[in-house]
This record gives structure tokens, sequence and C-alpha cells, in this order.
């Protein structure tokens, strides 16, 4: 009977190690905690970041000592000051960047209308379409394809395409307004506006065709943000007046609101579906959030007053702003970190496991970023 309970003891043993080996391959993300990282460019008053490529490059804007708002880029541990080169320039916001560095933002110089610009391999080039009176550039595609906004001859808000050196007016049959926020790879652009009864809603742009976008029974919506997969996010407010995110694929739409909170937008989606914004926790304190495989974690460095999280890259990392302490603006920088660094570590996982207060799942995750630490050392 021992050596038949042995035998059995040697074979669950062995089952657990090939199950440990078979999925080391898993995705490591549920056990992951985050750190923080101020983003705020030396010597300036504030700053806040608004886009991160999968190279880990920044963009963003901020207020220098002399009190010009600037644009921003980080990458490798440097910044550079993003600001066309212009007299009397007033201010400048980078806004996106992509994953070849280039980066659209938008400047005005005091002079001249409010224009936008695309910065690469060190050159600025002015985007506005013809005769417009002012135009923002919000985003840029994989192709170098640039969406945004502003106003034409005629003083009416619509959203622009521009690509190849030729611009696309983008703008919803009737409607009386429109900004072209976000364009994926495949070319499917989204946006907001409002209609021809003045209601605030989304737009999904493709193949010559406009679909509006806003949750069944809302009084409003904004599309904000698209990945290549077709998924969109943005927010607006229910039937009951209160703000909240949505998650819009296949033709459906899903809330997004942390638990208890008050209020919520849903900023931006990542290629894995993973989604960022902000609100009002049930203490009313603004904060960020990660919405991830169905559950929520919120976003804000420690000890800060209040802050958002803006954007999202395929690694996981988070971008966005807020008040630190001392009530000073700044931008951060959110990266994973491993819970499970010690052998300790991965026996305590399989404890809970045990004890029912884990999943097979979390053990397998667990023993993965133990072996990737290990690794690394």
């Amino acid at each position: 009977m021992v050596t038949i309970k042995r035998n059995k003891a040697n074979k669950l043993t062995s089952l657990f190690i090939s199950l440990i080996l078979f999925c080391i391959t898993l995705p490591s993300s549920a056990l992951a905690g985050y750190t923080y990282t101020e983003i705020i460019p030396p010597h300036w008053r504030g700053a806040f970041a608004l886009a991160i490529n999968e190279s880990g490059a920044i963009v963003g804007g901020g207020w220098h000592a002399n009190d010009v708002l600037k644009g921003f880029l980080y990458s490798g541990g440097n910044y550079t000051e993003i600001i066309p080169p212009a007299s009397r320039l007033v201010t400048a916001e980078a806004i996106n960047i992509n994953d070849s560095g280039a980066v659209v933002g938008w400047a005005w110089n005091g002079n001249t209308v409010l224009k936008g610009f695309l910065y690469s391999g060190g050159n600025f080039t002015e985007i506005i379409p013809p005769a417009w009176q002012s135009a923002q550039a919000l985003a840029i595609n994989e192709s170098g394809v640039i969406v945004g906004g502003g106003t034409d001859a005629n003083d009416i808000e619509k959203g622009f395409l521009y690509s190849g050196g030729n611009y696309t007016d983008i703008m919803p049959p009737d409607w009386q307004r429109a900004v072209a926020a976000d364009i994926n790879e495949s070319g499917t652009i989204v946006g907001w506006g409002y209609d021809a009864n003045d209601v605030l809603k989304g737009f999904i742009y493709s193949g010559g065709s406009f679909t509006e976008i806003i949750p069944p029974a809302w009084q409003s919506a904004q599309a904000l943000a698209i990945n290549e997969s077709g998924a969109i996010v943005g927010g607006g407010t229910d039937a009951n007046d209160v703000q909240k995110g949505f998650f819009y694929s296949g033709g459906n739409y899903t809330e997004i609101i942390p638990p208890a909170w008050q209020s919520a937008q849903a900023i931006n989606i990542n290629e894995s579906g993973a989604i960022v914004g902000g609100g009002a926790d049930a203490n009313d304190v603004q904060k960020g959030f990660l919405y991830s495989g169905g559950n929520y974690t919120e976003i804000i460095p420690p000890a800060w007053q209040f802050a958002q999280a803006i954007n999202i890259n395929e690694s996981g990392a988070i971008v966005g702003g807020g008040a630190d302490a001392n009530s000073v603006m700044k931008g951060f920088i959110a990266t994973l970190q491993s819970v499970c660094t010690t052998w300790s570590d991965v026996v305590a996982k399989y404890q809970a496991y045990k004890n029912g207060q884990a999943t097979f799942k979390d053990v397998m995750e667990c023993f993965k970023e133990w072996r990737e630490n290990r690794t690394q050392e």
C-alpha cells in the first residue's frame, strides 16, 4: 500500500511539473503590479503624458519654466522639446506617436491660425487642409496616415484625413460638427460629433461609409480609439445621466465603469483588448483605470491627488497624467512588475490554490513569472 501511495504521489508530482512546463508559455499579467515613473522634462513647471508606442517612446505636453506650453518626446531616458520653429510661438502639444517614431500634434504662434504638425526625422510638416481656419492632428497610423479636426473656410467643425499629400473631409452626412479622433492600420477611422438633432454621437468611417456609434438608450457618446481588430472605446452619458465608458465590438456594446465608481470614460485600447481610462471613484477621487480580462485595476501613482490613464501599448505600459502630492501636474508611466520573484512566491500561490483562494492558471502564471525573473538574473 505504501508503494502504491508513493507511486500515486510521484505521478501527481510529475503531472504537476508537466503541467507547469506545458503552461509556462501562458501570458502573465493577472498577477502583475505596477511601478510608476514620473514624466516631466527638467525645469518644466508641469507636464502630462498622452501616448506611448511599442518602443516605449512617450509624447505629451506641458509648461516650460517660462510658462510656454510645449510638446515633448521622451525616449531612452532623454527629453526632446517638440515645438515647430516660428516667431513668437505661444503654444504646442505633441498628441500621438506611431511605432516608427513619427509624432503629430498642434501648434499656434499667435500670428497665424492653429495648425497641426507632423514631426518625423527631425523635421516638421504643417498639417492643415487648404483654406481651413484651424486644424489639429490627433492620430497617425503605421502607414503615416493622419487624422484630426478643425474648422473649414465656412467655420464648420470637421474631421480630416491626410494621406499621400492629399486631404479628405471627414463628416457624417447631415451632421453639424465632427472630429476624426483615431485611425487603425486598416484605415478605419473613429471620431465624434453632433448629428442633425444636436445629439453628441460617435462614428466609424470605413470603406466610404459612416456608422453611428452610441450605446442603446444613451444620451450621448464619443468614439475615441480603435485597435487593429476594429474594437472601439469611448465614453458618454447613459439613460440616467451617468458618465460611463463603453467598448464596442462585433455590433455589441459593453459598459465600462469600475465597481462603485461615480463616473468613467474609456480612452484607449491596445491590440490585446486592454482598456485604459479615467473617472471618479466612490469618494469622488479622480483616478485612472485598466480594464483587462474582466478585471479592473486602479491606476494612480502613490500619494498623488488625482490621475488619469490615457494610453497603453501592447507591452501593457500605461501613460497618463495628474497631480502629485504637491499639486504639481506631471505625467507618469506605469509598468508591469512581477509579484512572483522567488520560489517561495510560487509555493505560496500553489498553497493558495490548494486552499481554494487561487486558480491553477494563477499558479502557472506565477511559475512563469518566477522562471522569467531567474532567466533575467
